[in-house]
């Protein structure tokens, strides 16, 4: 109805009226909606005693909203219905309808003009303002109301447990990134300390790097408890793979051994083993390895003395060998005849098992993985070749221009104490990377102690200034010295045992009774001490002074009379 714009404007106000209208009951009700879903979604936080989640309503009310939007389009009222109700809310007959259907099938008719002329004057009356619709109130009151206990629930606080709950996490996962920040420092300084070859080979701290900063810094004191105790163990596992209990027994009787040693150098050996200075000791074998004596050079001795001091020079190198091979052998003989009663006690079984576990408790050779000789074998070895030079000497000072030489002898002997050498560098090695793992699995276990909340520091790695020993002075800063005191020496000091103020004595037996009676005798001028300052008393009456002193006096006079001490 191009024709007649009137129609068209009036109808589509009414449908922007009814349309307010429908917005309007919309928001209402979906408020409260809104409002009673985030309430009982609070509900589910606030009766645990948690917060509620800001995220929780922002999302409700975000669903609530476009479902009003598409809930009020899909209501909004139509062409079709707002034409019907504008001839139903004004009274018109239907007359809108019947005018848009003429215009529309036969717009040149009479009767579509005279319908227009009869609608025309009408349309000016018809206000959609004067469309109204019922507040929903009772809507209205419901969401106000939802939506007030839906705000108290989410601006209630946490409940005490679950803020202490949520500060012990806080302060868990605090505690954990300090424990993994120390540990990661300490491991650091035990890189920095490993320094020898055979130490580096023993021990391994990029795994246990590795495993350090792959610790979840957990607000969950069990999981950092399981991060924890896993990397302990790892290190207990590592820790036992380098026990050397065999060897280090074996090496305590050859420092006993040596320690019986007339020489000065086996002695001093033996203290190195006894001290367990084994890099030193180790340093001190190899040490004693012999020159080759060529018998080329015994023929080519211009005089006899020649070589005979040639001859002279290697007996003392040998003897010196001698001198610690012999002792070595017999602690070796020592520890085996331990191992084979041992094994003989525990039966066959458990002797091929006891041996078997003994040679794998971290006996692995050097560079190649392969399991190294045992201790005791390789001093027997080495006395063996000792004795095998000295034979073959004895051999080349009888008869200098004999084939056989001790070239070979001398050899087998020298590579010997570099095994043994070599061995116990290795044994210092494995002892200072089991030292240090157990340090750091100490600083673990302390760390692990911390992260629970145990302990309330933590220092594994040393600060400067803290946590090592004090400078001290014997420096004294008395400018004067008291005369009228002894200074501190109490050499001349004198008295007599059972002398001086004591409040009790000790008698023999056969003196007297064995309890002393000085003390009964203080304690009777202690009452009569009391009772004259009682009896003395001007606010006491007389029959109450001579009724105290009576009983006293009877008191007194019924107890027998303690003897004093002599």
């Amino acid at each position: 109805m191009a024709e007649h714009p009137e129609i068209d404007r009036l109808v589509h106000r009414v449908a922007r009226r009814h349309d307010g209208f429908l917005a309007r009951n919309i928001a209402v009700r979906g408020l409260g909606i809104v409002a009673g879903t985030s309430a009982l979604a609070s509900l589910v936080w606030v009766l645990r005693g948690y917060p509620v989640p800001a995220l929780v309503p922002l999302a409700i009310l975000s669903v609530g909203i476009v479902t009003g939007i598409g809930w009020w389009v899909w209501k909004r009222m139509r062409l079709a219905a707002a034409v019907r109700e504008t001839d139903r809310f004004f009274d018109l007959k239907d007359a809108i309808a019947s005018a848009r259907h003429l215009a529309a099938t036969r717009p040149d008719e009479p009767t579509t003009t005279l319908q227009w002329e009869w609608l025309k004057p009408r349309l000016a009356a018809c206000d959609p303002g004067t469309i109204r619709s019922p507040f929903p109130r009772r809507s209205a009151g419901a969401s106000a109301g939802l939506l007030l206990v839906a705000v108290w629930l989410g601006l209630m606080p946490p409940s005490p447990q679950v803020l202490a709950a949520q500060k012990e996490a806080r302060e868990t996962r605090e505690r954990v990134a300090e424990s993994k920040q120390e540990l990661e420092k300490l491991i650091g300084e035990m890189e920095k300390d490993i320094t020898a070859p055979e130490e580096r080979e023993a021990v391994k701290m990029d795994e246990f790097r590795r495993m350090v900063e792959a610790i979840n810094e957990s607000g969950d004191k069990a999981d950092a408890a399981r991060q924890f105790a896993r990397i302990e163990q790892k290190l207990r596992d590592a820790s036992k793979a380098l026990d050397q209990r065999r060897d280090e027994e074996t090496m305590h009787l050859a420092s006993k051994e040596l320690a019986k040693a007339e020489e000065t150098e086996p002695r001093q050996l033996g203290k190195k083993m006894e001290a367990k200075e084994l890099k030193e000791a180790a340093e001190m074998v190899e040490k004693l390895a012999g020159k080759k004596l060529d018998k080329q050079d015994l023929k080519d001795a211009k005089t006899p003395e020649e070589k005979k001091q040639k001859l002279s020079e290697a007996k003392k190198e040998l003897a010196k060998m001698r001198a610690v091979s012999k002792r070595l052998a017999a602690a070796g003989k020592q520890r085996q005849g331990a191992r084979n009663a041992q094994g003989q006690q525990n039966g066959q079984n458990a002797q091929g098992q006891g041996n078997q576990g003994e040679n794998q408790q971290g006996q692995m050779a050097e560079g190649n993985g392969q399991q190294a000789e045992p201790l005791e074998d390789l001093m027997a070895e080495l006395d063996d070749a000792a004795a095998e030079v000295e034979k073959e000497l004895q051999e080349i000072e009888l008869d200098p221009d004999a084939e056989k030489g001790d070239e070979a002898a001398m050899e087998k002997a020298n590579g010997v104490l570099g095994k043994l050498g070599k061995h116990m560098k290795g044994m210092h090695g494995k002892r200072m990377a089991k030292g240090k793992l157990d340090q750091l699995r100490d600083a673990l276990a302390q760390a692990g102690s911390f992260s629970q909340g145990q302990s309330q520091m933590l220092g594994l790695a040393e600060e400067p200034g803290g946590r090592k020993a004090g400078v001290g002075t014997d420096e004294s800063r008395r400018q004067e010295r008291d005369n009228s005191q002894k200074n501190g020496q109490l050499t001349e000091l004198k008295g007599q045992h059972g002398e001086g103020p004591s409040l009790s004595s000790v008698e023999e037996a056969d003196s007297g009774a064995g309890v002393s009676g000085r003390r009964g005798d203080i304690r009777q001028r202690e009452f009569a001490r009391q009772t004259e300052s009682f009896v003395q008393r001007d606010d006491v009456p007389e029959s109450l002074k001579l009724g105290v002193r009576n009983y006293f006096e009877n008191l007194q006079s019924a107890q027998p009379a303690a003897k004093e001490d002599k």
